[in-house]
């Protein structure tokens, strides 16, 4: 009897193999339905994971998770790159009767073309650092799988730290600078870059490289010039910056803190960040917003650093737990706005940099007076080079706004004119007719061919045009935020660079003129062809609403972000000017109902990002209309702008 049942038991097929063998004898009947690799319809593998995430009440993450896993292979198969990419271009080239030799080209530079391409778009997803952890370990483990090597000999099981160093340390390119004005480019050794000392980002300069090292350089003229110019980081390792602490133990009274409290209130670099980022979040946020809405903020800051700014953090840090209780000073809350993804909070100053600026400061001051007698209503100060002229606050007419009644900066610009002494220079010159879409490129380079050929000596020429009209090494300027950001020279060269190495769908001619545009508003009088170019207009003061409080002053009052509510009365009060609200304005162009639209519903700007996107678009609709604002001439934006500029607005 037993045998029976095991003889019956053996030759019973398995469900698993009555469906494999139903599966076979479906395709043999000619479907045209699509089969997988498992030999179940690829529709019905789709609906099916589509039912169980539509499921209520279905909360396995497990299953979850494979369901979507098993979508996004079916949306994205292992051919789809070239299925869709270079497949496609090699068929229609082979309808042109193109030579086998110029299809393997075609080949070879479009696989190359698109690794930029592909971690482009990657790189949209990759907004905090652990999805960029999570991307990288599997990137290590999916290039020893296929081609049977780790990347800098990194182990696919790293961890995430390490390989955060690692993507920093891989440079392809580098550059240097020196004496001789020439800039050539080529990529480096892996070997060769491994050894080198001390890691740079990619696209950066490096100050120093190993003399005996065989690389091509990146080589920047340099001005003779005394100017001090760009503080060496090149040396700084990447710093982890941890979240802000739930225990709210570094909200505490400057004043209640000794020397002997501070390990208690501050342990880590995100300590010392949310004490001062905290007035900031409670203007933009309001007092009535929640602790875990102010941490979530805060935390957007923080992982908006960049390592330069988690290095400085890291040093004022290391100077509070020594004892220096001026780190805990903090600055007016008159806080960001946006530069595109700028939205992080700067460090205070160091004991040393502190001491360092007021000396240098000092001095300057002080030869400044002795050299051009300034008088007691004006004095002298240095920021990256340029020698500004601060203006007393008395001399701030009393009707102006209170926001307004801020510190003045003048352009003294007789340094940085190389061989232009004549104090008529500025006057010589008629203001330039009508203004491009990048009239500083074309003012600087003509009609020179942009292309991605030859890229390095291009962008070496570019410097060298620069040069001839801006000696300093470096410019500060101020940010939305009211900060100062500072711009090496070296830093140009790197984004001149860049430009002609990276995909994106702005034309080669804006990107440069993105570049090289805030030099031109720090120095405008070393560009006098452009004095009256509509950019040194806008973008100059960015921090001040002249012309949003002339338009429509009620947004002072509003705390939170703006809402839709207000484009009807902004739109108004630019009609009773005789501007219609679908007049052009912005890069690309686009009516400003549609701007205010856009700004007004975009939930990720702060209302200081708000602010700043409207002031800009308004002033450029007041530049192109000055007669219908009238008003404005007797504002600080506009006086400082013709002082700077030596043009009228009326």
């Amino acid at each position: 009897m037993s045998e029976k049942r095991k003889r019956r038991s053996a030759s019973s097929p398995s469900p698993l193999g009555t469906a494999r063998k139903r599966a076979r004898d479906d395709s043999s009947t000619g479907s045209n339905k699509p089969v997988a690799k498992d030999g179940l319809a690829t529709s019905r593998d789709w609906k099916f994971r589509i039912k169980v995430l539509s499921t209520q009440g279905f909360d396995d993450d497990d299953v979850v998770a494979e369901a979507v896993q098993g979508l996004i292979d079916l949306c994205f198969p292992e051919s789809v790159l070239n299925e869709l990419g270079v497949d496609v271009v090699t068929q229609h080239m082979m309808q042109q009767s193109a030579p086998a030799s110029q299809i393997d080209k075609m080949r070879c530079t479009f696989q190359s073309s698109m690794v930029d391409k592909v971690a482009c778009m990657l790189a949209t997803y990759l907004d905090d650092n652990s999805k960029y952890e999570s991307a990288l370990s599997v990137l290590v483990n999916r290039i020893q799988e296929l081609h049977g090597y780790s990347p800098r000999h990194m182990s696919a099981t790293a961890e995430p730290g390490d390989l955060m160093a690692l993507s920093e340390s891989n440079v392809t390119t580098v550059a240097t600078v020196e004496h001789s004005g020439d800039l050539t480019r080529s990529n480096e050794s892996n070997e060769q870059s491994y050894e080198r000392q001390g890691n740079y980002p990619t696209g950066h300069l490096n100050p120093q490289t190993e003399s005996d090292s065989t690389v091509s350089t990146l080589t920047v003229e340099r001005p003779n010039s005394s100017i001090a110019t760009a503080p060496d980081t090149s040396n700084a390792q990447p710093i982890r910056v941890t979240k802000v602490s739930k225990s709210w133990r570094w909200d505490v009274d400057p004043n209640d803190i000794t020397v002997d409290t501070i390990p208690d209130h501050f342990q880590k670099i995100g300590d010392l960040f949310a004490y001062h980022a905290l007035p900031v979040v409670n203007l933009e946020l309001g007092q009535e917003a929640t602790r875990k809405d102010k941490l979530k903020a805060m935390n957007s800051r923080l992982a908006a650093m960049s390592r330069q700014e988690r290095k400085e953090w890291d040093e004022s840090f290391q100077e509070l737990r020594n004892g220096d209780l001026t780190i805990l000073r903090r600055s007016s809350a008159t806080i960001p706005r946006e530069d595109q993804n700028y939205r992080t909070t700067p460090a205070p100053a160091t004991l040393h940099k502190r001491r360092k600026r007021d000396n240098f400061e000092s001095k300057v001051r002080s030869d400044s007076n002795q050299n051009s007698g300034t008088s007691g209503e004006e004095e002298s100060v240095l920021v990256a080079g340029q020698e500004h002229r601060k203006v007393k606050a008395e001399s701030i007419p009393d009707d102006e706004p209170s926001h307004a009644r801020m510190e003045i900066i003048r352009h003294d610009h007789g340094e940085a004119i190389r061989n232009n002494s004549d104090s008529n220079f500025l006057t010589s010159h008629s203001a330039s007719t009508p203004h491009s879409k990048t009239p500083l490129v074309d003012l600087l380079w003509g009609d020179l061919d942009l292309s991605h050929r030859k890229a390095a000596d291009k962008a070496s020429m570019m410097l060298k045009e620069i040069n001839k009209r801006i000696t300093v090494n470096a410019i500060e300027f101020r940010e939305f935020n009211g900060h100062m950001r500072y711009i090496s020279k070296l830093e140009l060269a790197s984004d001149l660079c860049g430009v002609f190495s990276s995909i994106s769908d702005m034309p080669v001619r804006l990107r440069i003129e993105e570049c090289v545009l805030s030099w031109a508003v720090a120095y405008p009088r070393c560009f006098p062809e452009i004095r009256d170019a509509p950019f040194l207009f806008i973008h100059h003061m960015p921090n001040v609403t002249d012309v949003m409080d002339l338009v429509w002053q009620a947004h002072r009052d509003i705390l939170s972000r703006l809402t839709s509510d207000i484009l009807p009365e902004v739109c108004a009060s630019l009609e009773r000017r005789g501007i219609p609200q679908d007049i052009l304005c912005g890069r690309p162009l686009q009516s400003f109902q549609s701007r205010l639209k856009y700004v007004l519903a975009n939930s990720s700007m702060y209302i200081v990002e708000q602010r700043a996107h409207i002031e800009q678009a308004l002033r450029e609709i007041a530049f192109k209309h000055k007669g219908k604002f009238p008003e404005l001439s007797s504002t600080v934006l506009t006086k400082t702008w013709e002082r700077n500029t030596g043009c009228k607005w009326s």
